[in-house]
């Protein structure tokens, strides 16, 4: 990681006063120092941080209010390492994607990003929905999948397998992160297929005009794979 990524931390701020819950904050808690070394590394680096988090169904846009409730849950103590800083980015999300109405693809431009980061909950969720709207704007981008917390290592497994094979995303282990060393949660990421290829950053055929900033179609869109239920993670 350098000044010229950005890294997305997506739904990081969760009270967990959801179905499925527990099932996050537990893998959350495996993965959390995973996530608190991946941001302190961008930090160091001078890289931008930004957070989109869900809305919880409340249309006011108060990142405060989300981030307070988030520290007072049951998660309090793991999510105050990674809180976001005075000066960091705070994007409030209706949807699932962290792109869908909002200003992140303004907010990106701005900072001249050449590659986004993305981390966060869950894996087979927002992260992912996240990861694809990124591509189909043209940008690089990485999942740091042992920095993400899932409520199903199956389907977490078929969603990095996807975003690797078909959408072109390059996934980051503990392995290929520079600097990292690996951490909870790794062993969840050595997919029989895809962890064959995450050393590489080279989008399928389908895709290869995506990384010259071209909008490319990756035959799964944000709105098809949405599934019915919650929207947060």
């Amino acid at each position: 990681m350098d000044a010229k990524d950005v890294l997305l931390l997506v739904d990081v701020l969760d009270d967990f006063a959801h179905e499925h819950g527990a099932e996050l904050l537990a893998s959350l808690s495996e993965r959390q120092p995973a996530l608190v070394q991946l941001l302190g590394r961008a930090r160091g680096f001078g890289a931008p941080v930004v957070f989109a988090n869900d809305n919880k169904g409340i249309w006011d846009g108060d990142a405060t209010r989300l981030i307070r409730a988030a520290l007072a849950g049951p998660g309090g103590a793991l999510l105050r390492q990674v809180a976001p800083r005075a000066d960091e980015r705070f994007v409030v999300k209706p949807r699932y994607s962290a792109f869908d109405h909002t200003p992140l693809d303004l907010i990106l431009d701005e900072l001249r990003c050449e590659r986004l980061v993305i981390a966060g909950m869950t894996t087979e969720g927002c992260v992912a929905q996240s990861a694809i709207a990124a591509r189909e704007l043209g940008l690089k981008v990485s999942v740091a999948a042992h920095a993400c917390a899932t409520t199903d290592n199956e389907s977490e497994a078929i969603a990095l397998r996807y975003l690797v094979d078909v959408v072109g995303v390059h996934l980051e282990t503990p392995t290929s992160a520079r600097g990292g060393s690996a951490g909870p949660g790794a062993a969840d990421h050595r997919l029989s297929r895809a962890g064959a290829r995450a050393t590489t950053s080279r989008a399928p055929a389908s895709n290869e005009d995506a990384d010259r900033g071209e909008r490319q179609p990756n035959g799964m869109t944000c709105e098809r794979t949405r599934a019915a239920g919650p929207e947060a993670g």
